[in-house]
């Protein structure tokens, strides 16, 4: 599916949450972060991951804390690799495929509470990159 039209199914909450997985999760912070910076990319994504998990019945499974580091690890490695397409980025940053990387800052007590999905929190076992944080 070409980046607009990937965009466009997944703000209008047309994307199928079995079928929306780590990777997609990558390409969108990757496609907001080069369209519009780290910070719009939080917000945008916010709205839609909000509107897709409640359009699937499950609106407690959006989590504030993820989504915001997710798209600064992207952002972060955007300004390192602007122009690279997102199969180079991610070849290039292969780590980022690693869905449970956030494991090492973050005890899944932490990352699975309330106060986790409400806002973002600090992690507390290791550090973000200054980065990221």
């Amino acid at each position: 599916m070409e980046d607009d039209a990937f965009l466009d199914a997944f703000e209008r909450g047309a994307l199928q949450h079995h079928g929306f997985g780590h990777r997609d999760h990558l390409r969108m912070a990757w496609l907001y972060g080069r369209r519009y910076g780290q910070h719009e990319a939080v917000r945008r994504a916010e709205t839609g991951l909000r509107a897709l998990a409640a359009s699937h019945g499950h609106p407690e499974r959006y989590s504030a804390t993820r989504t915001a580091v997710w798209v600064a690890l992207v952002a972060h490695h955007l300004t390192e690799a602007p122009d690279l397409g997102f199969d180079a980025f991610l070849e290039r940053f292969p780590r980022l495929l690693d869905g449970r990387l956030l494991d090492s800052h973050y005890s899944p007590g932490l990352l699975a509470s309330a106060g986790s999905r409400a806002r973002w929190v600090e992690p507390d076992r290791l550090p973000l990159p200054a980065a990221v944080g």
